[in-house]
C-alpha cells in the first residue's frame, strides 16, 4: 500500500492504461529481482517472504501460497491491462 492508500499495482495499471495501446511494463514484487545476464534472465527472490505470485501448495488450507516474483504487464488492443507471471 502506498501513501495514497492504493496498492502500487493498481496505480501501475492505471499508468499503463494512460500511455495506451501496447504499452509494456514490469511489476517486480518487494523481495524479488530480475537478474539479466546478456540474453538470459532469471527471477530471484528471498525464500519464505510473501509476494503476489500464486504457487500451488498443500501448506495452506486453500492450497495456495504466494511468493515474490515478477509480472509482465501490457495494454492490449482494447486498452485493457493484461498480465502474466515472468517465467
Amino acid at each position: 500500500i502506498q501513501s495514497n492508500g492504493s496498492p502500487r499495482m493498481d496505480d501501475f495499471d492505471r499508468m499503463l492504461e494512460q500511455f495506451g495501446q501496447y504499452e509494456l511494463g514490469l511489476g517486480i514484487d518487494h523481495n524479488a529481482a530480475l537478474e539479466v545476464n546478456g540474453d538470459e534472465f532469471r527471477v530471484v527472490s528471498i525464500p519464505g517472504e510473501p509476494g503476489s505470485v500464486p504457487v500451488s501448495s498443500n501448506q495452506e488450507e486453500n492450497g495456495t501460497t504466494f511468493v515474490p516474483g515478477v509480472w509482465l504487464k501490457y495494454v492490449d488492443e482494447k486498452g485493457d491491462v493484461q498480465k502474466r507471471v515472468c517465467p
